[in-house]
């Protein structure tokens, strides 16, 4: 089961259905190991978690390609 509460975001530049497929992926995962995974330089995508913290706050985390998409 999934131990977290949020989403993730992925910009993956092949096609929609496999960003998809990423992002359930990065979504079981949890952002921790998944951001190390987005990090692989062989990786080519962009990921954004966002996660819900138990205190009703919010979290985001950009892997190093997501962050100058979210800067334009």
């Amino acid at each position: 089961p999934v131990q977290w509460e949020g989403s993730v975001t992925v910009v993956f530049p092949h096609s929609a259905e496999d960003a998809n497929a990423w992002a359930t992926a990065f979504r079981v995962l949890g952002p921790k190991e998944g951001l190390r995974l987005a990090e692989i330089p062989s990786m080519s995508m962009a990921v954004l978690f966002v996660e819900l913290l138990p205190d009703g706050s919010i979290r985001t985390t950009a892997s190093s390609r997501m962050k100058p998409l979210l800067e334009k």
